[in-house]
């Protein structure tokens, strides 16, 4: 599905986005003849209003998205001829994107989060599709892999932090299985290793996923059909329960939390 943002924004799909100070950021994706984008657009949520930002150094579609304190990051994706591994990450008071240091494997269609001061970038496709994750510390400006490889290959799943938790979740495998599964890793816990939880109602790629409420909220997505149910994860239970459908079927979207 290619959205329009309301306004002049630009029709994209496959796009980064983040959630910021009461301002959402969204950049790259493709536009409708599929080529990889560049532009940021930035919604001020009190006035309703989009305003054009700073524009990526690199176009990229199906790049991975998240954000900390102080940055926003773009992560790797596909700029319409080879997969990336470049990385840049943007401080909205500075209106700036700045490089970072490269990711250890190109990876489009992953999926990133931010848990202990340091950005976790996993599963993707590099060719094919991946169980590997990696992190990066800010302050060393360098990534790691991780030793702990997921139980499952996830390309065009989502990740995000709950609880002190990573989880990642959804998805599509090598043989074109489209997943009903969400795992996490236990950041903090020695010997640290992927462990597989009760499964979504509904098998979803390319769908959205963010932490609302110390819940993990998931919507839309595809499984041979476009979805327009969404469903949220209660950590403490280990169980999923219906929300509220969208008002329209959606993919390639994001879900995005702010506080105003």
């Amino acid at each position: 599905m290619l959205a329009r943002l309301p306004g002049d924004g630009t029709h994209r799909s496959c796009f980064g986005a983040a959630a910021t100070g009461g301002w959402v950021h969204v950049f790259g994706g493709q536009n409708s003849d599929y080529k990889a984008l560049g532009e940021t657009e930035c919604l001020d949520c009190l006035r309703g209003e989009w305003i054009p930002g700073s524009s990526l150094g690199v176009p990229r579609r199906s790049c991975a998205a998240a954000q900390d304190e102080r940055s926003i990051y773009a992560i790797g994706g596909y700029d319409g001829e080879r997969i990336l591994s470049a990385v840049e990450a943007l401080d909205p008071r500075m209106r700036g994107w700045r490089t970072l240091a490269p990711l250890s494997t190109p990876r489009s269609a992953a999926s990133a989060a931010v848990l202990g001061g340091r950005l976790w970038v996993v599963g993707g496709t590099c060719g094919q599709r991946l169980r590997s994750a990696e992190v990066y510390d800010p302050r060393a400006n360098r990534f790691e892999a991780v030793r702990a490889d997921m139980c499952y290959e996830r390309s065009a799943g989502c990740s995000c932090t709950c609880r002190g938790r990573l989880f990642a979740l959804g998805g599509i495998s090598q043989d074109h299985t489209v997943r009903r599964s969400i795992e996490q890793f236990g950041v903090r816990d020695a010997g640290a290793a992927w462990t597989v939880l009760r499964s979504m109602n509904y098998a979803r790629m390319d769908f959205g996923c963010c932490n609302f409420n110390e819940m993990i909220m998931v919507s839309g997505g595809q499984d041979g059909e476009v979805l327009s149910s969404s469903e949220f994860y209660k950590p403490e239970l280990d169980d999923w329960s219906p929300g509220p459908s969208m008002l329209s079927p959606r993919y390639s979207h994001q879900l995005v939390f702010t506080k105003l």
